[in-house]
């Protein structure tokens, strides 16, 4: 369950961090190297998790996060 909630994480930031670029917002390596899915802090255990849409397979994932070579 941990790892499928830390993968659900690191594709809604990399959505977020995409979503960013097309804005035309400067990410920079170091901003994104500082970023991490596993949260440490104020973790709920067995937290507050929707489960309802479970029977619901997700879409395909691109993993690929294309950022302007300049904009790193």
């Amino acid at each position: 369950m941990a790892n499928s909630i830390i993968f659900s994480t690191t594709v809604d930031m990399t959505d977020t961090l995409r979503q960013m670029a097309a804005q035309g917002r400067e990410l920079s390596g170091d901003d994104i190297a500082a970023l991490s899915p596993h949260r440490r802090d104020n973790v709920l255990r067995f937290g507050d998790y929707d489960t309802a849409t479970l029977h619901i397979p997700p879409g395909p994932y691109d993993s690929a996060l294309r950022l302007p070579a300049d904009g790193l």
